[in-house]
C-alpha cells in the first residue's frame, strides 16, 4: 500500500515539478525580451514558480529515494566476493550434488555422463565412470570409513567410491527406489532418501552400513517425495518430504516425526544443519529459506529475487548458511537472523545446484546447465 502511495506522488509530482521549471524559464525569458537586461524586473512572479519547483522537486527525490533505496542496501551492504568458475572436461556433461572429501578435494556426481568427478583446491579434475552404464548419479557424502558415498538413481544403488577412484555398487531391493540424497549418519552408516514408490505407493528412508548391510524405513504418508537428507544435532535424520510439504525427522531406530510447514506448496527440498543448531532448508515452489528447530518451530525468510528457485544450502565458514538459486542464477547468503544477501554467478543462466563448504573459507558449487563448477571466497 505504502508503494502504491509513493508511486502515485511521483505519477502526479514530475509532470508538476516540470511544468513549473518550464512556467520559471519561460517567464524569466520572456521578462528578458519585453523589458531588456534592465535590473528592475518584477521577480516575484519568478520567485513563487522556482520555490514550488523545487518543493516538488524534494518531494519526488524523496519518493524516489524511499522507492528504491531499501531494495539496493543489501547489494551494497553485501560483503565482496570473488568468483572462480572451472569446466569440466568431459564434453555435454553436467554436475550436480557436491561435497568435500578427507583427502581435501571435492567431489561431485555426473549424472549425464555417469561418473563421479574430483577436483582439487587448484581446480584439477578427474573424472571416474562407473561401472553400470547411465546410472544417473545425484548424491554425494563422505562416510565414516574414509570413502565417498553416492546414490545412482536410475541403476537403483548406492555406490561407493574411495580416493583412489575403486568403485562398488550395493543394489538395493527391487522396488524402483530411486535413491536421492545421502548423508553420513550419527550410527556410522549412511542414510538416504528413496522417491520412488512400491507398488503401494510407499515411499522410504534408507540405511546402509559400510559394509552393505540395507535397511528400509517406510514413511506415513505415501508418495511423499523425500529429497533432501541430514543428520541433526540431536542425533536423529532429518530431511525434506517435497510432495507433502513436510519436514520429516527420523531416529536411527527407525521412528518417523513429520512436521508440516507454514506455507502451502513451499517445495522443501535441500536441508543442512546451521551454526544455531537448528536445521536450515530451501523452498523452491516459494523463494523461501526455512529453518526448524530440533523442537519443531517453524521460521521462513523471503528471498529478494522473485522466482529465484532455491535449491542447494549448506553451513558457510562464516557462520551463516549459502544456498545456490537455480532460477537467479545466483548464490545466497543468509544470517541465522534472516539478513539475505545476494551474489550474481558471472555465467548467465547456470542453474546453480549443489553447495559446499570447504575448510579455507570458500565456497564451491556446482553449475548443471554451464557444466562447471564454481567457487566463491569472500574478498575482505
Amino acid at each position: 500500500m505504502g508503494r502504491d502511495v509513493l508511486l502515485f506522488v511521483l505519477l502526479l509530482g514530475v509532470p508538476f515539478a516540470v511544468i513549473e521549471l518550464l512556467t520559471v524559464a519561460v517567464r524569466y525569458l520572456n521578462d528578458r525580451l519585453r523589458k531588456g537586461w534592465k535590473r528592475d524586473l518584477s521577480l516575484r512572479d519568478i520567485r513563487a514558480h522556482g520555490i514550488a519547483a523545487v518543493i516538488l522537486s524534494l518531494v519526488v527525490l524523496v519518493a524516489l529515494a524511499i522507492l528504491e533505496i531499501p531494495p539496493l542496501l543489501p547489494r551494497l551492504l553485501a560483503p565482496s566476493v570473488r568468483f572462480t568458475e572451472i569446466p569440466i572436461p568431459a564434453p555435454g556433461t553436467s554436475a550436480d550434488q557436491i561435497v568435500l572429501g578427507p583427502d581435501g578435494a571435492f567431489w561431485f556426481t555426473q549424472p549425464d555422463s555417469g561418473q563421479i568427478g574430483r577436483i582439487s583446491k587448484s581446480g584439477q579434475v578427474t573424472e571416474f565412470p562407473l561401472p553400470t552404464a547411465h546410472s544417473s548419479p545425484s548424491g554425494i557424502t563422505a562416510g565414516s570409513d574414509g570413502a565417498l558415498w553416492f546414490t545412482e538413481t536410475n541403476a537403483n544403488q548406492i555406490g561407493r567410491i574411495t580416493t583412489s577412484g575403486q568403485v562398488t555398487e550395493f543394489p538395493l531391493p527391487p522396488n524402483n527406489s530411486s535413491p536421492g540424497a545421502i548423508t553420513a549418519g550419527p550410527d556410522g552408516a549412511l542414510w538416504f532418501t528413496e522417491a520412488g514408490p512400491d507398488e503401494l505407493g510407499r515411499v522410504t528412508i534408507g540405511r546402509i552400513t559400510t559394509t552393505g548391510h540395507i535397511s528400509e524405513f517406510f514413511l506415513p504418508l505415501a508418495k511423499s517425495f523425500p529429497a533432501g537428507i541430514v543428520a541433526g544435532p540431536d542425533g536423529a535424520l532429518w530431511f525434506t518430504e517435497t510432495n507433502t510439504n513436510q519436514i520429516g525427522r527420523i531416529t536411527t531406530s527407525g521412528q518417523v516425526t513429520e512436521f508440516p510447514l507454514p506455507t502451502i506448496n513451499s517445495f522443501p527440498t535441500s536441508i543442512a544443519v546451521g551454526p544455531d543448531g537448528a536445521l536450515w532448508f530451501t523452498e523452491a515452489g516459494t523463494d523461501q529459506i526455512g529453518r526448524i528447530t530440533t523442537g519443531g518451530r517453524l521460521t521462513e525468510f523471503t528471498i529478494p529475487t522473485a522466482n529465484c528457485t532455491p535449491w542447494g544450502i549448506t553451513a558457510g565458514p562464516d557462520g551463516a548458511l549459502w544456498f545456490t538459486e537455480a532460477g537467479a542464477g545466483q548464490i545466497g547468503r543468509i544470517s541465522t537472523s534472516g539478513q539475505v544477501f545476494e551474489y550474481l554467478v558471472p555465467t548467465a543462466s547456470s542453474s546453480p545446484d549443489g553447495i559446499a563448504a570447504g575448510p579455507d573459507s570458500t565456497l564451491w558449487f556446482t553449475e548443471s546447465s554451464a557444466k562447471l563448477i564454481g567457487q566463491l571466497r569472500a574478498s575482505g
